[in-house]
């Protein structure tokens, strides 16, 4: 927080309590590096940019929280996450590297709550590259997270 002010940092209004400072968090900054890169045109420097970013996060990212704001922060940021991740799927399938993008889903795979869709991006990877055993156990592994 940024409290350099002569003004009170808190502010109280009968049922309003708001703070009169810039209030930043890990949480926010990773919001707005995932919306930037969301936004890039060139695919290549939005690939890197979100390959690059990705190696940053560890599972269970921002998970000690349970404020409502924050968890929808979290929210927000997971939507964007999987978004990116079948985004960065789909370029690389188009670019005849299919096991790159299986690769970069597995690896990825705990960084978002909601792995339904993830699951069925890996399967659809091993079924392009015609491997009939890898996309049935990946299958039977997202019937086994859908049962937990």
């Amino acid at each position: 927080m940024n409290a350099e002010h002569s003004e009170p940092v808190l502010l109280v209004n009968r049922q309003l309590i708001s703070l009169n400072a810039d209030v930043s968090s890990d949480g926010l900054d990773l919001l707005t590096d995932l919306q930037w890169i969301t936004e890039q045109s060139d695919p290549a420097l939005k690939f890197k940019e979100a390959e690059q970013r990705l190696h940053q996060l560890v599972p269970h990212y921002l998970t000690t929280i349970y404020d409502d704001w924050f968890l929808d922060i979290r929210v927000k940021i997971e939507i964007i996450l999987l978004d990116l991740l079948i985004w960065m799927k789909e370029w690389l399938c188009e670019n005849g590297k299919v096991s790159k993008a299986v690769f970069l889903l597995i690896k990825f795979i705990d960084l978002v709550e909601e792995k339904e869709f993830i699951y069925d991006e890996i399967v659809d990877c091993y079924i392009k590259l015609d491997n009939n055993e890898k996309s049935e156990y990946w299958l039977d592994q997202k019937m086994r997270y859908l049962v937990e």
